[in-house]
């Protein structure tokens, strides 16, 4: 901490510096920091939270993230409770709290550390949760008012000593099943869902139908190695082809799975070539890879950045129903059709028209998001922020 320049300093190997926060750095979003007095480093070194006695307020900064700065308490802080710092000296950081010393006030404070988003929204639902619960006691305690206050008590008692939740339950609250009334969404994971039910039995079957065509054993090997092959090349383009903002990236999505059911259902016609065997395996691999990593790229379209972490989890409960369930029936459906010249012609058809179903599905999205921001669109009037105390009435106004 240099307080001459009122800049937080990190030292790097063979003795070089590299400002993280505070007077001269390299990114407006830190230069906001003018009175350094006290440093603290959390246990794992991520972050270091710093006393700023000019602005009387307490800033929390990245050491990893450069210029990555945020006002935890104090003036500007975010809310009007952490708007009362007057000259914080001494920090001290225990687990979810620090402990402040505001000497302008004379007085000691504890104030909570600020959580991820992820948390916060968990939270937000909790407090949502408790909220209605009360609102639908409230008519039930106005019917039993006459009740004495050790009954009042003992109710309380028994809601603190609630038995604690599975770990089923405590799962559910922390997946926000609201995210499925946005029918974008909800089409998105069912697509994921019938692309992955096919997804890993070119990985698992890939040699036993190899061996129903009567592909040489030796030569086997190079079918699945195809497909690790070609799923890297088509992760690494996907991405960077993802990346440009001039780019569809719903319609890349479309077009990689469409292509890998495709792939999917030629594959039990490949006969006992190896070259047609590769082929097939090269380009599931290859237009596969590239739909994994399209798949956060367009939930981050549909849903926003705000929700990825929420949408990511429900939508991987769908990805791992599927491709839990997918290998058994293809496995299934392989020993029902045992007698068939080609035991795993229906299965890997009856997959890989799931997938291409999965990639036509989407085309629906642009329209279900367009109706969904029709149906968002409203009026607010001032009376949305304002109370009617703070409204002021036709004869205030003819006043002025």
């Amino acid at each position: 901490m240099d307080q001459q320049t009122n800049e937080i300093k990190k030292y790097l190997l063979r003795g070089s510096l590299q400002t993280t926060a505070g007077g001269n750095g390299d990114d407006a979003h830190i230069n906001q920091i003018t009175d350094c007095y006290s440093l603290v480093i959390n246990s794992d070194a991520s972050y270091a939270y710093v006393s700023d006695l000019n602005n009387n307020r307490i800033c929390r900064c990245s050491l990893k993230t450069l210029g990555d700065v945020f006002i935890i308490a104090g003036r500007m802080g975010l809310g009007n409770e952490l708007n009362y710092l007057a000259h914080p000296r001494g920090i001290h950081v225990i687990k979810n709290h620090f402990y402040v010393a505001d000497t302008g006030n004379g007085r000691l404070m504890q104030l909570p550390l600020p959580q991820e988003p992820s948390e916060q929204r968990r939270l937000e639902r909790k407090l949502r949760k408790e909220a209605e619960q009360k609102q639908n006691e409230q008519p039930l305690s106005s019917q039993n008012g006459s009740a004495t206050s050790q009954n009042n008590i003992a109710e309380v008692v028994t809601i603190e000593k609630s038995p604690r939740k599975s770990f089923f339950n405590q799962i559910i609250e922390q997946i926000d099943l609201n995210l499925l009334k946005n029918p974008a969404f909800t089409l998105f994971a069912v697509s994921n869902f019938l692309k992955n039910l096919g997804f890993n039995v070119i990985y698992n079957f890939s040699d036993d139908l190899a061996n129903d065509l009567n592909v040489t054993k030796n030569q086997r090997i190079y079918i699945v190695m195809s497909v690790g092959l070609s799923s890297i090349f088509g992760r690494l383009i996907f991405g960077y082809i993802g990346d440009r903002k001039s780019m569809n990236r719903l319609f890349l999505f479309i077009i990689t799975s469409i292509i890998s059911g495709v792939a999917t259902m030629v594959a039990p016609l490949s006969g006992s070539s190896i070259f047609l065997h590769i082929g097939y395996a090269s380009l599931f691999g290859f237009f596969s890879g590239g739909s994994v990593t399209l798949t956060a790229i367009v939930l981050v379209d549909i849903v926003g950045i705000s929700k990825l972490s929420d949408a990511f989890g429900v939508l991987l409960l769908f990805i791992g129903s599927a491709a839990a369930l997918g290998t058994p029936i293809v496995g299934g459906l392989r020993d029902a059709f045992a007698h068939f010249p080609q035991p795993f012609l229906w299965p890997y058809l009856i997959v890989g028209s799931c997938t291409v179903v999965s990639g036509i599905l989407l085309f629906a999205i642009p329209f279900l998001q367009r109706k969904k921001s029709s149906d968002d669109h409203m009026e607010i009037g001032c009376d949305a922020f304002y109370s009617a105390e703070d409204i002021p009435s036709q004869e205030q106004l003819q006043k002025f």
